[in-house]
């Protein structure tokens, strides 16, 4: 979440989160009213759908009283006539087509008279609907029936009759066509899936009407919703039908509970909004990270991609590259404002890198000039000195300007490679030291044929406080054993190493093949040794000093001394120290030096 493109992004996505959140809390709301509306329309429409079963049940009803009461039906003494009875009983059904028959039985179940005399009943005596009316001398609708003539499903309603001296005489049985119950066109405002089920105390569908028509009894709740509403303890409820679709269901009792009026209607209702509460969560959500979208899309090209530019510019100007400028046509005002002063920026430093460059370049020419000039002058000292030995008196003069003209010569040389050097800062001890023992060798006059000065150096830099010192070490230790090591003509080998060591120091070493030389009892440090017993030795042991070597090893007889100069601490392994007062060594990879 550091860069400002993620962090725009935060920002937009935590303000539109309450709205969102709110947008899914009112989807939440409006769901569930919207469930609770559906409910209250099942049930609404349960109540009016079953209105038409109960006017049929209550005119089917009265139709029976009225016969009931009819003296050709019910005389005040002795049985009814069969004839003028069927009449009566044929009259009573004619204009109704939802009645299949009506028939008078005696209290001992046999047919009197009906309303088609062709086709009565033989024997209702164990039938249900006619031994409850009998029994409870009342009306009695019953739950579904197969008559035999004609062999249709039916209902059967039962009304007890009474005489003139209100003795039971007999029973009415109305039979009710259950395909005259098919008032389709009553439901063709159903919702897709609803259904419709007009239900006995048995369970039996008597009666179905579903859109699409082909569900049938797929509408149907599971059976033990279907125990509960039998059993009086569902009015309203969900369930998952034998389709798989979820309903809501309301259910209407007819006639006591003789029939059941179910109606359902799926819950995901019927506008694309209320059909799925998800599928509006979901919305919701959608247009959220919409925006989230949004927003990144705006900062990528209104914002992050100018940026982006200004931060690639910047990064070539933090590798030097002065010149970078960011394209920013069509950026936005204050994008083009920072882009400008950034350029400015870059433009002044590039002027004052100038100056410094050509500051810095004077200063280096004016260093090598320096350095330069000394060693002329020091040439110039040599040239005396030369002049000066020739005309000394004696030998050990001579020899004297001699040693001072080598030294002299080994300073101008320690200058003649500064000056020669790119950065006028430090030198390579490799080519000084291994110049310097050829100096040496010619100064000395002692011929390469009898006794060679061999250098093996690595390329080590040292700079100038630390180049001198050196210099001058070499030249007063390889003097001192030129001095007295090779006496009466003996040839040998002097050798001078100057190595890296563990990486933190410099051992350089001298030796020769020359003769011993007797040292005295408590020698052990060069202050005892017979080095320092000439001018040389103390001159050693400063120039020692200057370097930081640490105590020399001196080997037996005077046949080598080493010293250990410590390396100064480099950041990397091929850095070299911005002043010269210290040795760097750069490690010369591939060189074989």
């Amino acid at each position: 979440m550091r860069s400002l493109k993620h962090r725009l992004m935060l920002v937009f996505a935590l303000v539109a989160l309450p709205p969102t959140l709110i947008g899914v809390i009112e989807a939440i709301e409006t769901s569930e009213v919207h469930a609770e509306r559906l409910r209250d329309s099942v049930r609404n429409y349960a109540a009016l759908a079953s209105t038409y079963h109960h006017a049929l049940i209550e005119n089917s009803a009265n139709i029976l009283l009225d016969v009931a009461r009819n003296q050709s039906v019910a005389p005040e003494t002795g049985p009814p006539d069969a004839a003028a009875c069927g009449d009566a009983l044929a009259r009573a059904i004619r204009p109704f087509p939802v009645y299949a028959s009506l028939v008078l039985f005696d209290p001992r179940g046999k047919a009197v008279c009906g309303s088609d005399a062709g086709h009565l009943p033989d024997d209702a005596a164990q039938e249900e609907y006619f031994r409850r009316a009998l029994a409870t001398k009342a009306a009695f609708l019953s739950g579904y029936v197969r008559a035999e003539d004609p062999p249709v499903p039916i209902l059967m309603l039962a009304q007890p009759v009474f005489d003139g001296q209100s003795a039971l005489s007999g029973v009415l049985a109305l039979a009710i066509r259950l395909d005259g119950l098919t008032e389709s066109e009553r439901f063709l405002s159903l919702p897709m899936e609803g259904v419709v089920y007009l239900l006995d105390r048995d369970g039996i569908t008597l009666h179905s009407v579903t859109v699409p028509a082909g569900l049938a009894a797929g509408g149907l709740p599971p059976a033990d919703a279907i125990g509960q509403i039998l059993a009086g303890q569902a009015r309203i409820f969900e369930a998952r039908a034998r389709d798989g679709i979820t309903r809501v269901y309301a259910v209407s009792a007819v006639e006591s509970g003789s029939l059941f009026l179910l109606v359902g209607a799926p819950k995901s209702g019927t506008s694309w909004a209320d059909r799925d509460l998800i599928a509006q969560v979901a919305l919701v959500f959608a247009i959220w990270v919409s925006g989230v979208l949004a927003a990144w899309l705006g900062t990528r090209f209104l914002v992050t991609r100018w940026t982006q530019r200004l931060l690639e510019t910047t990064s070539a100007l933090s590798r030097g590259d002065l010149s970078a400028r960011a394209e920013l046509d069509g950026a936005p005002a204050e994008i083009r404002q920072l882009g400008d002063t950034l350029a400015e920026m870059a433009t002044r430093l590039n002027t004052r890198q100038g100056e410094l460059k050509a500051a810095l370049g004077q200063k280096e020419e004016l260093l090598r000039e320096i350095h330069h000039r000394i060693k002329n002058n020091l040439q110039t000292v040599t040239s005396l000195l030369n002049l000066y030995s020739r005309d000394a008196k004696n030998q050990s003069a001579m020899h004297a300007l001699q040693g001072v003209r080598i030294r002299v010569q080994a300073l101008a040389l320690v200058h003649r490679h500064l000056y020669e050097s790119p950065e006028n800062r430090s030198v390579n001890a490799k080519g000084l030291v291994g110049e310097l023992c050829q100096l040496i060798q010619l100064g000395s006059g002692v011929a390469r044929a009898r006794v060679a000065i061999l250098a093996d150096v690595a390329a080590v830099e040292i700079g100038i406080d630390r180049a001198v010192p050196l210099a001058l070490l070499v030249t007063e230790v390889v003097a001192d054993i030129l001095g007295w090591a090779f006496p009466d003509g003996r040839s040998g080998t002097v050798r001078v190493s100057l190595a890296v060591i563990d990486g933190d120091d410099l051992r350089l070493g001298i030796c020769h093949d020359g003769i011993a030389r007797p040292m005295p009892a408590d020698s052990g440090a060069m202050a005892q040794s017979p080095l320092e017993q000439e001018l040389g030795a103390a001159l050693m042991r400063g120039f020692a000093a200057q370097l930081g070597a640490r105590s020399p090893s001196v080997a037996a007889g005077g046949a080598g001394v080493t010293f250990v100069i410590p390396l100064a601490p480099q950041p990397t392994a091929e850095a070299t120290p911005e002043r010269g007062d210290g040795i760097a060594y750069q490690a010369r990879r591939g060189r074989g030096e």
